[in-house]
C-alpha cells in the first residue's frame, strides 16, 4: 500500500499469517493496531509522518523495520523486537539513541542523516 494517503493503519486481525507489511510514501502518523501481526518480519513504514517508535511489542518475530524519513526523534520502544537483523532509521530528527543492547541479532544498522 504505497502512495496511497493512508493516515491511519487500520486493523489486520484477518491477517494473521502476514509475514511483510509494506506502507511507505504514505500519511501514517502512528504506529498503531500491528497486535494481530505476530508473524510479521518484515515492516516497512518508510516515508510517512511518524514522531515516535511505538507499538511494536507484539512483532517478536520481526527481523526487518524501516523507519526512515520520519520525524522520530528517538530510538525507543524496540526493546522486544530481539529477532530483528535490519534495521533503517535514516533521515529523521534523531537526538538520542537508547534501547539497542536487546538486539543482539541486530546486524545491519542505518541511522544516518
Amino acid at each position: 500500500m504505497t502512495r496511497s494517503k493512508i493516515k491511519k493503519i487500520q486493523r489486520f486481525d484477518f491477517l494473521t499469517c502476514l509475514e511483510s507489511l509494506v506502507l511507505r510514501w504514505n500519511l501514517i502518523a502512528k504506529i498503531e493496531n500491528l497486535n494481530s501481526l505476530t508473524k510479521l518480519t518484515h515492516l516497512e513504514l518508510y516515508d510517512n509522518l511518524i514522531e515516535k517508535v511505538e507499538n511494536l511489542d507484539c512483532l517478536v518475530n520481526l527481523k526487518t523495520l524501516d523507519l526512515s524519513y520520519n520525524l522520530i526523534k528517538k530510538i525507543e520502544g524496540l526493546e522486544t523486537l530481539t529477532q530483528l537483523e535490519t534495521l533503517y532509521i535514516l533521515h529523521n530528527k534523531l537526538t538520542k539513541v537508547e534501547g539497542l543492547e536487546t538486539l543482539t541479532e541486530l546486524r545491519y544498522l542505518d541511522i544516518g542523516d
